[in-house]
């Protein structure tokens, strides 16, 4: 398995034949930032195959007008740098954490195929891929995909667990194909 660098902790990257798993160890052992390694190759191939257009298509035409992964929650972790609240520390985060009760439903923002299910630091996540755009899941009780498998926009991944506070939540974080985080909230639909 292949570790990266995410929200301060190391998780692992695809498996599923997107980046030369072997070259991605190799640059590991001789030493290589595995977060340079991770955005400078993983997402390359993605964007250029012909087969995934139609979902970078329905990605890019829907920026701003995405559905949420859950029906409700409040957004207590936002995308880039904040303060942590009683304290004078900040912290970075690639995504967005959401408070929703344990075993509501996440579905998945837009058309796609899943890349991967499995386990990243001890959660259960999903990441959908959306052509040259990847979404990722995590904090999740189960999954409902396998995969392969081509989801629509709305189609349930599974159901959310717990974060690291044992509280209900997810989070969900959007990547680009060279593997840079993007702010979640201008992809999705404003709920106000």
């Amino acid at each position: 398995k292949y570790l990266v660098e995410h929200m301060g902790f190391n998780v692992i990257a695809f498996e599923s034949g997107i980046y030369d798993l072997w070259k991605a160890q190799e640059d590991v052992k001789e030493g290589a930032n595995c977060k340079q390694v991770f955005r400078n190759s993983l997402f390359s191939m993605w964007g250029k195959r012909k087969e995934f257009q139609s979902f970078v298509t329905f990605f890019e035409n829907n920026k701003g007008n995405l559905p949420w992964p859950v029906d409700r929650g409040n957004v207590y972790i936002h995308f880039g740098v904040e303060n942590i609240p009683g304290t004078k520390l900040n912290r970075k985060s690639d995504g967005i954490e959401l408070a929703v009760p344990k075993g509501t439903s996440v579905r998945s923002v837009a058309n796609g195929k899943i890349s991967y299910v499995g386990d990243v630091n001890g959660d259960l996540t999903i990441i959908v891929q959306h052509g040259k755009y990847f979404t990722m899941y995590t904090y999740l009780n189960n999954a409902t995909v396998n995969v392969g498998q081509e989801v629509k926009a709305g189609t349930v991944l599974g159901k959310s667990g717990v974060n690291l506070d044992g509280e209900g939540a997810i989070s969900f974080l959007i990547y680009n194909e060279k593997g840079v985080a993007l702010d979640p909230e201008s992809w999705l639909k404003n709920r106000r």
